[in-house]
């Protein structure tokens, strides 16, 4: 009686073992992109193992007979290369969790950067600023897309680790939204550099129009200068003539230059 019992046990729990085998291999499938792919598949996983390590236990509570004793060792090695393979199955989909849980927060943070940068770019066009106070403001809007596209690139590797471990489907979802990403990014650098561009025309032009007035109206005072340093007319009627003809011409070179 204890001899068909105990084959029975013996018999059951390589049963349960080979149904266990089963469930992991339909859950070591190409894993979605989604963190509840990843989610859904780690939680099974831990079941698993638990279920293992239980029925583990009491496959060791058994006392083999010494004509079950092959048998129940080689069913115990069984278990034990079971257990670490649902460990090991276990560690990657947590880091598979991770790495999706961290790969949607840098999208939607990459997202939420470019909304922020936009409005912000909004606002100084909408400002009465002086440009040199606008250029300050649009470096600062780009500064913050530099540090942007460094969170994409983290992005873009995490992205690509996970399209690894998906079908060919979910890879071009990846590859897509890393690339809607990526334009994002390039159109908003371009809109504000197109700004501050044309703000730094706008001070490079106004210098030189401060630069050619401050030469008219250096002109002018040298001109001034010249006019108010001729002496009193005290000359024989023959030479006031002359002098009124130098007048003129000193007039008219005024007159040209203030044009």
């Amino acid at each position: 009686m204890q001899q068909k019992e105990q084959k029975w046990q013996l018999d059951e729990s390589s049963r349960k073992l080979e149904k266990i085998k089963e469930e992991i291999q339909q859950l070591s499938k190409p894993l979605g992109p989604s963190t509840s792919d990843a989610e859904f598949v780690l939680e099974n996983y831990e079941k698993t193992l638990h279920r293992l390590q239980d029925l583990n236990e009491r496959l060791q509570s058994i006392k083999p007979l010494s004509s079950f004793l092959d048998m129940y060792n080689n069913l115990l090695e069984k278990y034990s290369e079971t257990i670490q393979q649902v460990q090991d199955k276990l560690a990657k989909a947590k880091q598979s969790f991770s790495m999706r849980d961290q790969y949607h927060t840098l999208v939607k943070e990459i997202n939420e950067t470019v909304y922020t940068c936009y409005e912000n770019l909004n606002n100084v066009n909408e400002e009465t600023l002086p440009s040199d106070m606008k250029l300050k403001k649009y470096q600062t809007i780009l500064d913050d897309i530099t540090q942007c596209e460094a969170t994409y690139t983290k992005a873009s590797d995490k992205g690509e680790q996970i399209a690894k471990e998906g079908t060919a489907s979910d890879c071009n979802k990846i590859m897509e939204e890393l690339q809607r990403l990526r334009s994002k990014l390039n159109e908003l650098r371009k809109a504000v550099n197109n700004e501050k561009t044309q703000h730094e025309h706008l001070i490079a032009e106004q210098k030189k129009y401060m630069q050619e007035l401050d030469n008219i109206l250096g002109g002018l005072r040298n001109g001034m200068s010249i006019m108010q340093s001729q002496p009193l007319l005290k000359l024989p009627s023959k030479d006031v003539q002359k002098e009124i003809s130098k007048h003129k011409e000193q007039a008219s070179e005024l007159r040209k230059m203030s044009e």
